[in-house]
């Protein structure tokens, strides 16, 4: 089957993207509105009580995403790579996992790290360095 999915993607690229996509949209307007999953396990409670308490909305999410693609694009010159990995990581984490199998909360835990920090660098004013070893003039 594995094969055959591989044939069908390389075969017809664009409706590939076209359904990952779709999918991805789909995603993330339900992102918050439903119960991923139910609790199963004894030590699983206590993250189903943690995960009462303590979530990220999906628009602060894809805020803190378009903050940082904001920061790239208006100040790319003066913070070039500072932004763009962080962001690039964010980005890449978030939509690999929903083209190569299916979206999962899971997912997004790793994304919010790499996308704050994107966000944060983007508003971050620079300053210059000063000489800290060499004497004073």
């Amino acid at each position: 089957m594995r094969d055959f999915a591989v044939r069908a993607i390389e075969a017809q690229p664009g409706a590939y993207l076209w359904a990952v996509a779709c999918d991805a949209g789909q995603d993330a307007r339900a992102y918050g509105r439903a119960d991923p999953s139910a609790v199963r396990r004894p030590v699983a409670r206590v993250l189903r009580a943690y995960q009462k308490y303590v979530f990220t909305p999906g628009p602060v999410l894809g805020a803190a995403v378009l903050a940082g693609l904001y920061g790239l694009a208006r100040f790319r010159r003066r913070l070039g790579g500072a932004v763009i990995f962080p962001w690039a990581a964010a980005v890449t984490l978030l939509l690999f996992p929903i083209a190569a199998a299916d979206f999962s909360y899971r997912y997004l835990l790793p994304v919010l790290p790499f996308a704050l920090l994107a966000a944060a660098l983007a508003f971050t004013p620079l300053r210059r360095s000063r000489n800290l070893v060499g004497p004073r003039r």
